[in-house]
């Protein structure tokens, strides 16, 4: 008997693809993918809260949310998703540095932008600040 999969096991598991897709594509380790998820994520935040200004506690409360680092890493799949296809397209390969460079510029996107405002922001009312 065949079981149903869950819409979070079906996530997964084409996270996991898209994963071993950048891993290959890309000629980095898993460390260094988690590591620019990170650091993507934290400049994000800092572009919208820069650091010493009057909205430091927004970034400090927000940057220690789960549910911003679930929504930063479900947009940053998304982005990996057009990556890697227009990369099977083109029959090319990066290295890490343009992989790093290509999803540091993802995060100045108006779709990203516009999805934060649309997304995350409405739930910040969750976040105690």
């Amino acid at each position: 008997m065949k079981t149903k999969k869950t819409k979070i096991q079906k996530q997964r598991s084409e996270y996991q693809q898209i994963l071993h897709a950048v891993l290959k594509r890309s000629n980095i380790n898993e460390f260094d993918y988690n590591l620019c998820v990170f650091w993507t994520g934290m400049s994000f935040l800092e572009l919208h809260y820069p650091v010493d200004s009057e909205y430091d506690k927004y970034r400090e409360a927000i940057h220690q949310d789960a549910m911003f680092w679930n929504w930063w890493r479900t947009e940053f799949k998304s982005y990996e998703e057009k990556l890697i296809a227009m990369l099977y397209n083109e029959q090319k390969f990066i290295d890490k540095s343009q992989f790093n460079n290509t999803m540091h510029i993802f995060m100045f996107s108006p779709e990203v932008e516009h999805v934060y405002q649309e997304n995350y922001l409405k739930i910040l009312s969750n976040i105690k600040i």
